[in-house]
């Protein structure tokens, strides 16, 4: 048990680091760009999250899995990621060069993005499967650095622009990509081969393709709040809720270290918790501290963000309710997959995101002008919803399983 804690604490920190990075580059992006053109560039990391998770379709989670308990080996991973790589470079290159010649540079920006996002993602299955935490810290650290270097260095010459911003998440992502093929494959046999068809068995992981997109299509509430509220609503709300995005990265950490550490020794994800019922203790307990003490620090946002973000205020107690419960929701939708129910994990998903993104796009017609603090107080009836069924399919495996 020591030595879970140690693997949790190590990766997590290495991903709180590089989110306190990542938080200061929203803050030099918020002051240089301003809410409207701040509010472009989050809807275009929503878009190519969009892009990577359609062609993604669950297959890191899949990776990673397999790679986890044995089923898949290094060799095969390799084989399979090559001929999945080729071919959505391929895909987006296609789309970046009509963007191009529609001189629509946003457009060929976020396909940018996407690809290297693919290509990162898929290279930490092996470090994750294996919780090789130096490897995957050096990684996630240096992605943020570089994206950091590149937003100063444009910041200093006076050039910042949405694409731009898109492009520095690019920059990171290459360099976190190349210390992972350095490290982590080093002595690596590449001369497996495989067809076009075997790597791209999608069927294999359709139910983790299915939630990891409608996780996706969930953040298209901060698109569709662009579309009908204007980009500076969008802006005024991606500006504050990116100060709880490392509390996702924590619990993305719990999740992974929990799940493979349990794997092979729990038959069912009740018995994985109990295994491992300390850790679950400490989960809910910062999820309480931060969902209490995200209601008292709205005053920082006038020394970070400015004058310009005043109506950012009202958002920061929601939003810190919504990211607590979701610290709990990550691990409980990972330990469900990693026992043979994403089936259950995937419908919870689907149902409860649909009827959000319909109810908001409902209310946002009604009060466009607040629509930012009615996306931040629908997230919290999304994310208790989700807690309820994911807590039912622990506590009834066989109703899981039914579905």
């Amino acid at each position: 048990m020591p030595k879970l804690y140690s693997r949790i604490f190590g990766l997590a920190s290495a991903n709180a680091f590089s989110q306190a990075i990542q938080f200061l580059i929203i803050i030099m992006l918020a002051r240089s760009l301003g809410p409207t053109e701040l509010g472009k560039v989050f809807i275009g990391l929503v878009v190519a999250n969009l892009f990577f998770a359609f062609f993604d379709f669950g297959s890191t989670t899949y990776f990673t899995r397999g790679l986890a308990k044995g089923e898949i080996t290094q060799k095969e991973f390799l084989a399979q990621f090559r001929v999945r790589v080729a071919l959505f470079a391929v895909t987006n290159l296609g789309i970046c060069c009509l963007a191009l010649a529609l001189e629509n540079s946003w457009l060929a920006a976020t396909c940018s993005l996407a690809f290297t996002q693919f290509v990162f993602q898929g290279l930490q299955s092996v470090a994750k499967s294996q919780i090789r935490l130096s490897n995957l810290a050096m990684a996630v650290i240096g992605d943020r650095m570089v994206c950091l270097t590149v937003v100063v260095l444009c910041g200093f010459t006076q050039s910042m622009s949405p694409e731009l911003a898109l492009l520095s998440w690019s920059a990171g992502q290459i360099f976190g990509s190349l210390l992972l093929a350095i490290r982590s494959f080093e002595k690596q046999d590449w001369s497996q081969k495989t067809s076009i068809r075997a790597a791209m068995g999608y069927w294999r992981h359709r139910h983790l393709g299915f939630f990891s997109l409608t996780n996706v299509l969930v953040t298209l509430d901060q698109a569709i709040l662009g579309n009908v509220s204007g980009t500076r609503q969008t802006g005024l709300f991606g500006a504050v809720s990116k100060w709880f995005v490392p509390m996702s990265m924590v619990s993305a950490s719990a999740s992974l270290v929990v799940s493979n550490h349990v794997a092979r020794a729990a038959s069912n994800a009740r018995e994985a918790i109990r295994e491992t019922r300390r850790v679950w203790i400490g989960i809910v307990a910062i999820a309480i501290a931060v969902g209490i003490g995200g209601w008292f620090i709205s005053p920082v946002v006038d020394l970070l963000l400015g004058s310009q973000f005043e109506a950012s205020k009202p958002l920061i107690g929601f939003l810190a309710v919504s990211s607590a419960i979701v610290f709990i929701n990550q691990p409980l939708a990972s330990l469900l997959q990693y026992f043979d129910q994403e089936r259950y994990v995937s419908r919870v998903i689907w149902i409860t995101g649909v009827v959000y993104l319909v109810s908001l796009t409902v209310f946002l017609a009604q009060f466009q002008e607040q629509g930012a603090l009615i996306l931040a107080e629908l997230q919290i009836a999304l994310q208790f919803s989700i807690l309820f069924f994911l807590l039912a399919g622990i506590s009834k495996p066989r109703l899981a399983e039914a579905h």
